[in-house]
């Protein structure tokens, strides 16, 4: 016996009769799965071998042993991974394909494991777009070729592109240090919100009563900081909002306020308009008067004045 196209060499077993008694060959084993075999029987005297009687029949298919070959795979954005690949050797397929099955998952976000079955009997290149996926994080996907069942896998891993961040910084707070400085503190969005390796914080603030130029810092990030930020000359008694956002290579993301009240500090201008007066007074008395110093100068709220 022997395969037709592959297999192809030619195998011989001897069965002995005795005494009239024939041994039968129950099976040919260790055969290729899915393939044609030309199995000739001839009898054999002492003078030699008989006319050969011939059949040609098929083994069973089997799942493919060989995985589909060239799988390639990229990021065309945040929520789809594009694949390509190519059939298994021919060889290796073990029967009629009739389809690929796709087994994907993500690591840390999204570790649901999820599989596509595509039906096809093409034996032509291959694609398929992954989608939705959540935003910058790892898949491990797996393609593996179908015949009566699916066979052996190739596995290929990717990330997702970056996006801005969807979440806002955690934990955000500012404290008044001084009449003039505040102390600034937050931690990073929550990791399945970052959508991206964090490049920068962008803080704005100003003052409402006064102070109200609007003022931004950049903040970057690296493994020695503690995400905190001192900012200094600030006015005395006055309300500051403050904001943050994250961002990534691709942008911000969405904002989050805090506010905070320096403390009250000494007047910083004196009084205005200061004179003083004897006329039409007695020898013991002195007429003092004066204007509020500028508003802003207070620092404060105005409880009395000192004369010395």
């Amino acid at each position: 016996y022997h395969g037709i196209i592959r297999d192809t060499k030619l195998e011989t077993i001897n069965v002995t009769v005795t005494n009239g008694t024939t041994y039968v060959l129950p099976l040919l084993v260790g055969l290729e799965e899915h393939t044609y075999y030309n199995v000739s029987v001839r009898a054999v005297t002492t003078v030699g071998l008989g006319p050969a009687t011939t059949d040609l029949t098929q083994t069973y298919q089997d799942s493919p042993k060989g995985a589909p070959r060239n799988l390639w795979s990229t990021a065309l954005n945040s929520t789809s991974i594009l694949l390509k690949w190519s059939v298994p050797n021919p060889v290796d397929l073990d029967g009629q394909l009739t389809g690929y099955q796709i087994v994907y998952y993500g690591h840390i976000i999204d570790t649901h494991v999820r599989t596509i079955n595509i039906d096809t009997t093409s034996s032509g290149n291959q694609s398929q777009v992954l989608y939705p996926l959540e935003d910058f994080t790892l898949y491990t996907i797996s393609v593996s070729a179908r015949t009566i069942d699916v066979g052996v896998a190739s596995t290929v891993q990717r990330r997702t592109q970056e996006t801005i961040p969807s979440g806002i910084p955690t934990k955000f707070t500012a404290t008044s240090l001084d009449p003039t400085a505040i102390y600034i503190t937050w931690k990073p969005p929550i990791f399945p919100e970052q959508n991206g390796e964090l490049t920068s914080y962008t803080l704005t603030y100003r003052g409402l009563e006064r102070d109200r130029e609007v003022r931004t810092e950049y903040f970057t990030p690296n493994s020695r900081s503690n995400n905190s930020l001192t900012v200094i000359d600030l006015e005395e008694d006055t309300t500051f909002n403050i904001s943050i956002i994250a961002n990534t290579s691709t942008g911000g993301g969405p904002i989050t306020w805090t506010s905070v009240h320096t403390p009250e500090n000494v007047p910083s201008s004196s009084v205005r308009n200061l004179t003083t007066s004897t006329e039409g007074l007695n020898a013991t008395s002195i007429f003092v008067s004066w204007e509020v110093p500028i508003l802003n100068d207070l620092n404060g709220i105005l409880v009395n004045y000192s004369i010395n």
